[in-house]
């Protein structure tokens, strides 16, 4: 039982009570308390409103009163109370708007009707009844949203507000210029004016425009550079300052004005605590002051151990006293 209400909890229920698998949650059958099954059928394979799978009642008939053999329900003829079978044409071949499956239209007998319009409204002519082909133009050569073929309006213009000649109304193209190449602040698509000036000023030989030099009022070139060669922030060309620092406090040899580099290491390659990269102070000691081969400024190793192997007492490693 348990093992049941596991397996029954693991799987999904709709709004309706059924599983997945098409059993009833309350009937453990195949068909709800009303008798009907997962899709709405009942044992006699009809739904709550009388039809079945396919559309048609316990008499044979659907929603519109036909049955499979074309015959009405109500008239018990191939055609209904209006006239028209079961594919919606009377007894002459015509539908309802009048036209037959050839495209004849009833009253004229011929492909258009009194008022001269073909099956899919268009007059001998291709137009329909209001003046546009069936390429969507008129006689006139536009279209309902009063543009040709070309996609121009009657006054030459696209739909973006651009001319044949690629330029609007206020004369400038889709890239901002005029006709004569510049745009609305004058300037160019390289960014200088009629006279060749960019808009800060220079030309492209580096010419200001307010002093005719290569200076600009405030003594500055093109480049952001004075006569002497410094910028506004008091930097040279190669980024030192008249110190010879550049922005980050170092000189052109790498060094700041304590006199270490970016890793913090002086000419002779000790930093500010005195040690080297390889953690040596100037006289071979690292930190715990033992040197490269491990013995401290006394002479003895971190076990006590001079470089004979003896210890303070005299004794070896084995406990030993030295020979004398």
């Amino acid at each position: 039982m348990l093992i049941g209400l596991i397996v029954a909890s693991c799987k999904s229920i709709n709004t309706r009570g059924f599983y997945s698998d098409g059993m009833h949650s309350v009937t453990n059958s195949r068909f709800d308390q009303e008798g009907y099954d997962i899709e709405g059928y009942n044992q006699k394979g009809y739904n709550k409103y009388g039809y079945d799978k396919f559309g048609y009642d316990l008499e044979g008939y659907n929603k519109q009163g036909w049955n499979q053999s074309g015959i009405n329900k109500f008239t018990q003829t191939k055609l209904n109370s209006e006239g028209f079978d079961f594919y919606g044409y009377d007894s002459e071949g015509f539908n309802q708007i009048g036209w037959n499956k050839e495209k004849i239209n009833k009253t004229t007998k011929t492909k258009f009707n009194p008022d001269g319009y073909d099956i899919t409204g268009f007059n001998s002519y291709g137009y329909d009844k209001t003046g546009y082909g069936k390429d969507g133009f008129n006689t006139d050569g536009f279209d309902k949203t009063g543009f040709d073929r070309e996609g121009f309006n009657q006054y030459g213009f696209d739909r973006s507000g651009y001319g044949k000649d690629g330029y609007n109304t206020l004369g400038f193209n889709k890239y901002g210029f005029d006709r004569s190449g510049y745009n609305l602040e004058g300037y160019d698509k390289y960014g200088y004016d009629a006279a060749g000036f960019d808009k800060f000023g220079w030309n492209n030989a580096h010419i200001f425009k307010g002093t005719s030099t290569y200076f600009n009022h405030y003594g500055y070139d093109f480049f952001g550079f004075n006569r002497f060669g410094f910028n506004e922030g008091g930097f040279d060309r190669e980024g030192f300052n008249k110190y010879g620092i550049n922005r980050h406090g170092f000189d052109k040899m790498g060094y700041d004005r304590e006199g270490y580099d970016r890793d913090d290491y002086d000419k002779l390659g000790y930093n500010k605590q005195g040690f080297d990269k390889n953690g040596y102070d100037k006289q071979g000691y690292n930190k715990q002051g033992y040197d490269r081969s491990g013995y401290d400024r006394t002479g003895y190793d971190a076990k006590g151990y001079d470089r004979q192997g003896y210890d303070k007492q005299g004794l070896d490693r084995n406990g030993k006293p030295k020979k004398k």
